[in-house]
């Protein structure tokens, strides 16, 4: 019906002035993903995988739909997710949108959507900082004792503060981070998190709960050398 004014087997159905008026460019986009292209009345029109098209999408937590329509020509795609995009988590898995449409075109090469460079630096960050943190943590399990009570004067203070006291900021602070802004960035809770990207839910749960045990473990130690103390 968009792509024959609004005519469906004869009938009039939609108005041809309206689905006109839809794509008609209203304003030009210069943030988010559709950068570069212009609004109409909900719906974007310009370049969508190197093809003049008009196009738009939307999501829910758990899915994405995308609608892409050629009107030169005269067709259209429809892309289907069962995972959504996340507030812009996961926004390159557009680019396989953008490659169908260019290869329903005739394109040769698809656009690389780079979600494998993607998971390739991820995983590395995720592996490099449980590695130092758990290198951290049998640290700590092997020093014996905790900090010197009481301070011989504020030298001596600051350097117990620097060691013991200073590092609990992370450790108790960064898992209540990853609790609180996973879910926010990724706009969906932490169930969806498991769900539909398992392997980083998981990788966020170990790395906090590393910090939160190599914490744990120097609170006991600061509070027994109190107590000693």
């Amino acid at each position: 019906m968009y792509l024959s004014e609004g005519r469906y087997h004869g009938k009039v159905l939609l108005s041809p002035d309206g689905i006109a008026q839809m794509h008609h460019p209203a304003a030009h986009v210069t943030t988010s993903v559709e950068a570069g292209a212009d609004y109409g009345m909900g719906s974007y029109i310009g370049k969508w995988g190197g093809v003049d098209a008009v196009y738009h999408f939307g999501d829910t937590s758990s899915s994405h739909a995308g609608m892409v329509l050629v009107p030169h020509g005269e067709w259209g795609i429809i892309v289907l997710f069962n995972v959504g995009l996340h507030g812009g988590m996961f926004s390159s898995l557009l680019a396989i949108e953008q490659s169908v449409t260019g290869l329903v075109a005739g394109g040769q090469e698809a656009i690389d959507a780079r979600i494998g460079t993607i998971y390739l630096v991820l995983d590395l960050a995720i592996a490099v900082v449980l590695a130092l943190q758990g290198w951290s943590l049998i640290r700590l399990v092997r020093r014996h004792g905790g900090p010197k009570f009481p301070m011989r004067d504020l030298p001596h203070a600051l350097g117990q503060g620097r060691r013991w006291v200073l590092p609990l900021l992370w450790e108790f602070g960064l898992p209540v981070a990853i609790a609180r802004m996973i879910p926010k960035r990724a706009q969906v809770s932490w169930k969806g998190v498991m769900l539909f990207a398992p392997d980083l839910g998981y990788s966020f749960i170990g790395i906090g709960g590393v910090f939160l045990l190599t914490g744990l473990i120097r609170a006991v130690k600061v509070g027994l050398s109190l107590l000693a103390g």
